[in-house]
């Protein structure tokens, strides 16, 4: 997916928006260090789970719903998404909360809430590098390199 239509962005962020609130509305203050959101590309329902499994929010999503697409193209479609959306409410400060434990994590699961990829991890030392900024690593370090080697001769 090249570029992610704004709207629907969205919609995705006030869905992950709903479910920190339903956090932050909990009469037990409990540390949080994870999260595990699950999409079915059935019924496009976007489930969000606690770090103890427990479902804190689900909404279905119509652009994900009977989604017949390869199970690779659909996830690697809904992590860019949900990266996307994630880095927007970072940007705008909607990400730091009292109940998370940082490192905080937010991960993409399949239905059996099996990691199957990182999404986001916010943390005061550590970041998460994301593909944009390793594209043309390997051309950078090889020109490095050379310029390197050839001022020691």
């Amino acid at each position: 997916m090249s570029t992610i239509n704004p709207k629907f962005l969205n919609v995705i962020e006030k869905v992950l928006l709903a479910a920190l609130d339903l956090i932050d509305a909990r009469e037990v203050k409990v540390p949080v260090a994870d999260l595990f959101l699950c999409v079915d590309s059935t019924s496009g329902a976007l489930s969000i789970y606690d770090d103890e499994d427990q479902l804190i929010h689900a909404a279905i999503i119509n652009r994900w719903e009977n989604d017949d697409r390869e199970e690779d193209e659909f996830d690697q479609d809904v992590i860019s998404v949900l990266k996307a959306a994630l880095s927007n409410m970072q940007k705008n400060g909607n990400l730091e909360r009292e109940w998370m434990m940082k490192p905080f994590s937010i991960n993409f699961t399949d239905a059996d809430l099996v990691v199957k990829a990182p999404v986001f991890l916010l943390d005061d030392e550590l970041f998460l590098v994301d593909d944009p900024l390793l594209k043309n690593l390997d051309k950078d370090l090889d020109d490095f390199l050379v310029n390197l080697f050839a001022e020691e001769k």
